[in-house]
């Protein structure tokens, strides 16, 4: 009864126009998911700089300490003591390099802005997204009991209709 209200609602009275209708949800529904995608990964990159400024800004003292020693051995012995440490400095050192502004700092307090920006912005389009998923997840229910209800009547089935009409062009 759920699908046969839908279909009233949104006068679908024909299989072009459930067809058009699949198909433009489908298309608002990618457009919508790559936007939310593109925003994890940002979120993602913006999270790990965060982490890497943190452990950069934890270990620097430990890198300079062993920079102030200046006989070879007892440095060495301080890079031993504190090898774990000073591999994770590097490795922060190395991922924020590109990142630095050009009097040498980095730019936390932008990166936590533009974190909460994209989470707001994740938010409302999520917000966007999940109905139009909704809608397209009933769609495709529905086009599936038509292709079976067609099917039982001898006709050719939606997706084998496209199928051909794709192959003969």
């Amino acid at each position: 009864m759920e699908a046969y209200n839908y279909i009233m609602e949104n006068r679908l009275f024909t299989v072009e126009a459930l067809e058009e209708r699949v198909e433009s949800l489908s298309s608002q529904v990618a457009a919508l998911k790559a936007e939310l995608d593109a925003s994890d990964k940002r979120q993602k990159e913006l999270k790990d700089l965060l982490q890497q400024a943190e452990n950069y800004a934890r270990l620097k003292p430990i890198f300079d300490k062993m920079n102030g020693i200046r006989w070879k051995s007892q440095r060495e012995k301080y890079r031993q003591e504190h090898d774990r440490e000073l591999r994770q400095f590097y490795m922060a050192r190395r991922k924020l390099k590109d990142a630095f502004t050009p009097d040498g700092k980095l730019p936390i307090s932008a990166w936590r802005r533009e974190m909460e920006t994209l989470a707001r912005e994740h938010e409302a389009a999520y917000a966007r997204y999940k109905p139009l998923r909704d809608d397209l997840t009933r769609l495709l229910q529905i086009r599936h009991n038509v292709n079976v209800a067609l099917e039982h009547r001898g006709r050719p089935v939606i997706a084998q209709q496209k199928k051909a009409e794709k192959g003969e062009r």
